[in-house]
C-alpha cells in the first residue's frame, strides 16, 4: 500500500489494484479541426488542451512501469449510427455527434464515427501492449460495455481518471464508478472540460465533497516513483495495444509484443508468443527492460499465458467531452 496526496484527504492505494482510466482522448475532442473545435460554444481551446495531453504523456509511462493498469475509453458510433439508439433515444436526440453526422456529412471524418481520424486516439497517447481499450457509445464508460467486468477481472478498485471532458464523460464514468463501489480519483491537470469554466469547477467540487477524490499528476507520479524506488521504465514505441471485443478474446500474435485482435464474426486467433524472444536487432538493454516489464505484469493483465480471457462484445462509445 502507498499514500496518494489528494483532496479532501490523502488516499491509501494498492497499486496492484489500481488503473488509470484515460477517457476519450481522441482527435475529435482533443485536436484542432476535431468535432469540439467545429462546434460553436463548445469551449474548445487548443492552448488549454496541450498541457492536458502533456500531463497524460508524462503520467502513463510511469504508471505502466509501476504495474498500474491502463484502460482507454473510446467513444464512437458505427457508420449508420446503429449503436446511437432508436428513434426515441435521448442519446440520439441530444448528442452533438449524432446531429452533425446527419446534418454535416462533409465533416464526418472529424467526428467520432468508427475508423475515422476523429474517432482515433491521439498519436501522443497511443495505447501500448498490455493496455486495454474499451469502446463505448454513451457518455459513461460503463453504459453498454464490459468495463466493470474487465476491472473486476483485473481485481481493480482504485481508478485514476484522466481525459475529456471533465464535466461530461469523465464525470459520468467516475460518478458511476463510485456507485459501483470503485474508488474514483480525478487527476485534475490531466483533464479538460467543455463549456464555461464553472462546469469544470462544479465537477471538481462534487468529487472533492461527495463522490471521490481529486489529485494532480505531480502527486500521482511522486507516489508511483516512491513505490518503485527507481526511475520509470518506458516501453519502446513499437509495442502495440490490445483492443478487446466481446465476440473474441485478444491473442498474442507471432511477433514480439504484437497483438492480434479478434473481431466480430471472425474465429481466427493469433498464436501466443508474448515473450519477445525474437527481437531482431534490439540491443541487450532493451531485452532486459522488456523482461523486467513482463516480470512485473499483474495477474489481471491481458498479457497472460493464454493471451487474454476477455471477450468484450459490445462496441460503441461516444462522448462529447
Amino acid at each position: 500500500m502507498t499514500i496518494l496526496q489528494a483532496r479532501p484527504r490523502e488516499v491509501e492505494i494498492d497499486l496492484g489494484r489500481t488503473a488509470v482510466v484515460v477517457v476519450d482522448m481522441q482527435n475529435a475532442y482533443a485536436k484542432k479541426g476535431g468535432m469540439l473545435d467545429l462546434v460553436s460554444g463548445s469551449g474548445f481551446d487548443e492552448a488549454r488542451v496541450k498541457p492536458v495531453i502533456e500531463a497524460n504523456a508524462r503520467l502513463l509511462p510511469v504508471a505502466r512501469a509501476a504495474g498500474v493498469k491502463v484502460v482507454y475509453l473510446q467513444f464512437g458510433y458505427r457508420p449508420g449510427l446503429g449503436n446511437a439508439g432508436g428513434a426515441m433515444s435521448p442519446n440520439r436526440m441530444r448528442h452533438m455527434a449524432v446531429k452533425m453526422i446527419s446534418e454535416r456529412p462533409e465533416v464526418g471524418d472529424k467526428l467520432i464515427v468508427e475508423d475515422t481520424w476523429g474517432w482515433r486516439i491521439i498519436d501522443e497517447l497511443t495505447p501500448e501492449a498490455g493496455d486495454i481499450v474499451v469502446k463505448k457509445s454513451r457518455f459513461s464508460g460503463f453504459a453498454g460495455t464490459d468495463l466493470e467486468n474487465i476491472l473486476l477481472w483485473m481485481d481493480v478498485r482504485h481508478l485514476l481518471f484522466t481525459g475529456v471532458a471533465t464535466n461530461v464523460c469523465v464525470d459520468s464514468t467516475a460518478r458511476e464508478a463510485y456507485f459501483r463501489e470503485f474508488w474514483p480519483i480525478l487527476v485534475e491537470d490531466a483533464m479538460d472540460h467543455t463549456g464555461p469554466d464553472f462546469t469544470r469547477q462544479a465537477t471538481i467540487w462534487n468529487f472533492e465533497t461527495k463522490f471521490g477524490w481529486v489529485t494532480d499528476t505531480a502527486a500521482v507520479m511522486d507516489m508511483l516513483e516512491r513505490s518503485q524506488g527507481y526511475p520509470a521504465r518506458v516501453l519502446p514505441h513499437w509495442v502495440r495495444p490490445a483492443v478487446l471485443h466481446r465476440s473474441h478474446p485478444a491473442r498474442w500474435a507471432s511477433g514480439p509484443f504484437d497483438l492480434f485482435v479478434g473481431h466480430r464474426n471472425q474465429g481466427e486467433q493469433g498464436e501466443a508468443d508474448h515473450r519477445g524472444d525474437d527481437l531482431g536487432g534490439q540491443n541487450t538493454r532493451q531485452r532486459e527492460r522488456l523482461a523486467a516489464v513482463e516480470d512485473t505484469a499483474q495477474p489481471g493483465s491481458d498479457r497472460g499465458e493464454d493471451g487474454g480471457p476477455w471477450n468484450n462484445s459490445e462496441e460503441g462509445a461516444d462522448n462529447v467531452g
